[in-house]
């Protein structure tokens, strides 16, 4: 999809994700099934999950956050044949995957770094207070 535009406008962002979504279900499952990644397969299900809930206004129906992935389902019959989209069991671990990260300091310095239109990362100003080099 990318071609060298660095603002692709609505339409074209929202053919990205829908790109993206199909292909995270698609490869997701292809390494479960085929490569036995577990792995790499329950990270592209929540991925596709948190793209499906992030971007849901931008996304066709067949991706909805109220749609079931054949991804999202093998992933979850791997854990429990009879696991639900909306099981707390399901829900609280992806909602464990996200505190793990938003934990970790390095990710949460990235998360809450303000990016400038150029794309840089906005840099701490001497008098910043969480510029640790005052």
């Amino acid at each position: 999809m990318e071609a060298g535009n660095p603002a692709p406008d609505n339409a074209q962002m929202a053919k990205a994700l829908e790109k993206l979504a199909d292909t995270l279900d698609c490869v997701g499952h292809q390494l479960l099934s085929q490569r036995k990644d577990r792995k790499a397969a329950f990270l592209a299900a929540a991925l596709l999950r948190y793209t499906r809930t992030r971007h849901a206004s931008e996304l066709p129906p067949r991706w909805q956050p109220t749609a079931d992935t054949s991804l999202e389902r093998e992933v979850r019959r791997r854990f429990d044949y009879e696991l639900q989209p909306d099981d707390p069991r399901w829900t609280d671990l992806l909602a464990k995957l996200d505190q793990a990260t938003a934990a970790d300091p390095l990710i949460a310095a990235y998360l809450s770094q303000t990016s400038r239109p150029d794309g840089d990362v906005q840099k701490p100003t001497p008098t910043d207070p969480t510029n640790s080099a005052t």
